[in-house]
């Protein structure tokens, strides 16, 4: 149980959020490993209608410029 703790933890570490919820899913494998298969983040600052427009702006230019630039490489 600790080892999946751990898992978990360098997941939540990564993420970096200083407050909200995550949630780690994974898998194990059969050998006994463990797969992550999703993150999810539940924070405040993550639901696009309830920001005012100019951060909304912001923050979807960013994930666009991002997007593009795994896309177009």
């Amino acid at each position: 149980m600790t080892d999946d703790i751990n898992f978990a933890m360098r997941f939540v570490q990564w993420g970096n959020l200083d407050y909200g919820t995550q949630r780690i899913d994974a898998v194990r494998t059969k050998d006994g490993q463990l797969l992550l298969t999703e993150i999810e983040d539940l924070s405040p600052y993550l639901y696009l209608a309830e920001i005012d427009e100019p951060t909304r702006k912001v923050f979807l230019e960013a994930i666009r410029a991002s997007m593009l630039k795994v896309f177009t490489a």
